[in-house]
Formats: structure tokens, C-alpha cells, sequence
């Protein structure tokens, strides 16, 4: 055993050690925490006081009073990021580096579980958080379709809050595959009310609300409330808006499943992607009253390509919506 190079291996995870200190404390300074933190890792300068990187990570958690997971959180957000960067690096695409970005760990962790090995969809909400105009609600609402996709396609939702070590390696970010649009995609764009044209105003309401799609009165099907509109054949203080998506050619065969879904919201929509504007034209030719939204998957977006509009019997079962709502907010 060399004790020169053990005593200065130990000498510099002490000074380590002191720097991370005050920065793992510290939301806005994460990334050079993360720095500091790879650093101990790779340079395995631990390897003469600790048998693991593991080992030594809990160690200096408890010597220093710090959470254990606030530090798996800080190294599993910086390891996604450098993944990010590495992706569009070969893209020749330019992102912004660690430590410029405006994100702390919980919403950069956040994405990773919502978007998976999808570095296109992690682009799109990393620039919405970074410029401020993603919200902690919206992030977990997408969270939400995300376990639903998954359990809809019998996957296992990993869990928000993992923070196991073998996580950070064992995981492939270097493709995506997405042949389709899922519920997730459309998802997050019905979480703002761009989508309506409308931009969001102090004092405006709009909630997306997805646990209803499992209800048989409103299955396969999302929820939006908002105090946008303004109808004169309605007095409501604010609308429902139900959303039926068709998302694969498949989907569209057979007769349309409208039976009594609009009677549970004020507009009723359907959606499909842009190549399957033609199948889902003709889908809803007998039902004038239904509105037809377009998904593109290349920039997506929504697009109203026929507006939904009053009928008499749309929301005669509002009330049913509203107690569902009630539910979920108690």
C-alpha cells in the first residue's frame, strides 16, 4: 500500500468534503455540488476510509447532518443533465450548461421520471422550466399521465423518489423511440391554456384533471376546468372541458363511443394526431357539436381544427364532474 497516496487521497476528500458543505445546502449552487460529488466517485477517493462510494455517501451524510437523498437527488439530477448534454452535443445542437440553468434537483428529477430516455420531450419542459413557465403542479400532473401510460402499456412506474445508486449508471439515455403519440404527450400541453389560444392571466383558473379516464363515464378521456370563456348561453363561473383521444389508427375503427360523454362537460373535443385528420374528420361528422384537435408530434402542439360548441344537452351531468373534482381536491 502506497501511504503517500493514501494520506493525500484522504487529505483531499476532507477539503472535498468542506466544499460540498455549504453547497449541497444551497439549491442554486447544485450543480457544483454534483461536480464535487462525481469527482469523489470517479477519482474513487474514498477507497481507503469507505469499502463503497455508497458507503462513503451515507458516512458523510450523517457527519454532516445532511439528507441522505437531498445528495442522491443532487447526483441523479447533474448525471441526467450531462446525459441531456451529451445527446445534443451530438446532435450539434447547443443547450445551455449545468451551471447556467434556472432548475433546481427536484424539478430536473422530476422530468427524468416523467420523460424517460426521451431527450426531445426533456428538451421541451427543460426550456418551459427554465424560463419559468412550467409549474410544480403542472410537472406533477404530467407525473401522473406518465404512470398512467405506463400502467396502461403494463409497465412498472418507477418511483418518484428512487434514489438508488445503481440508478445513475444502470440507465440508457443515448435513444428514444417514440413511433406513436401517447396520452403523456398530449398531456402536457392540455396542462397550459396555450392551446386555447388564451395565455395565462393573474387570477384566471385552468387545471388539467386526469384521474378520471379509469371512471366507465368518462373512461379513456381527460378533464379540463377553466374560467376562460366567456358564453352567454352558459352562466357557469367556469367550464368543463372533456378531451377523447384516438392517438392510433386502430383506435378510430369501429363506431365513435360518444354515448352520453358530453353530458358529463359543458365542450367536448376530440383528439388525433395531424395524419389522422381525414380518419378523425370523418369520425365525428355526425356529431356537429364535438370539436376536432390536431397533435403534432413534431412540435408539439395542439391545433383547433374544429371548435367545440354548445349544445343543449352538454353538461347535464356537470355536477357528477364537479363532485368527482371536489374528490380529488378534499
Amino acid at each position: 500500500m502506497d501511504k503517500a497516496e493514501e494520506q493525500r487521497k484522504k487529505a483531499e476528500l476532507k477539503k472535498i468534503e468542506e466544499e460540498i458543505e455549504p453547497l449541497v445546502r444551497s439549491e442554486v449552487s447544485w450543480a457544483q455540488a454534483y461536480k464535487l460529488l462525481k469527482e469523489v466517485e470517479e477519482r474513487a477517493l474514498y477507497e481507503y476510509e469507505y469499502p463503497s462510494y455508497t458507503a462513503w455517501l451515507k458516512s458523510f451524510s450523517e457527519r454532516y447532518n445532511i439528507t441522505l437523498s437531498l445528495l442522491w437527488r443532487q447526483k441523479k439530477a447533474g448525471k441526467f443533465y450531462e446525459n441531456f448534454c451529451e445527446y445534443y452535443k451530438q446532435l450539434s445542437i447547443t443547450v445551455l450548461p449545468m451551471e447556467r440553468l434556472d432548475i433546481g434537483t427536484d424539478t430536473l428529477t422530476m422530468i427524468e421520471k416523467i420523460t424517460g430516455a426521451n431527450m426531445r420531450e426533456a428538451k421541451t419542459l427543460i426550456d418551459r422550466a427554465n424560463a419559468g413557465s412550467v409549474s410544480r403542479v403542472e410537472l406533477k400532473t404530467l407525473w401522473e399521465l406518465e404512470k398512467q401510460e405506463r400502467e396502461h402499456n403494463g409497465m412498472a412506474a418507477m418511483r418518484l423518489n428512487a434514489h438508488d445508486a445503481k440508478e445513475f449508471e444502470e440507465y440508457s439515455y443515448d435513444t428514444f423511440d417514440q413511433s406513436f403519440p401517447s396520452y403523456t404527450d398530449v398531456g402536457s400541453i392540455l396542462c397550459n391554456p396555450n392551446w386555447m389560444f388564451y395565455k395565462k392571466e393573474s387570477g384566471k383558473k385552468y387545471h388539467l384533471f386526469t384521474e378520471f379516464s379509469k371512471l366507465e363515464e368518462c373512461k379513456d378521456a381527460y378533464i379540463v376546468a377553466e374560467d376562460y370563456n366567456k358564453i352567454s348561453e352558459r352562466k357557469h363561473d367556469f367550464y368543463l372541458h372533456m378531451f377523447y383521444m384516438k392517438l392510433q389508427k386502430n383506435d378510430l375503427k369501429g363506431e365513435p363511443e360518444f354515448s352520453g360523454y358530453p353530458f358529463y362537460a359543458d365542450f367536448y373535443w376530440l383528439v388525433v394526431p395531424y395524419d389522422l385528420l381525414s380518419e378523425g374528420t370523418k369520425y365525428i361528422e355526425k356529431y356537429p357539436d364535438i370539436g376536432l384537435v390536431l397533435y403534432s408530434e413534431n412540435s408539439n402542439t395542439l391545433m383547433i381544427e374544429k371548435d367545440a360548441i354548445f349544445a343543449p344537452n352538454n353538461g347535464i351531468k356537470r355536477e357528477r364532474t364537479i363532485e368527482l373534482i371536489a374528490h380529488k381536491l378534499l
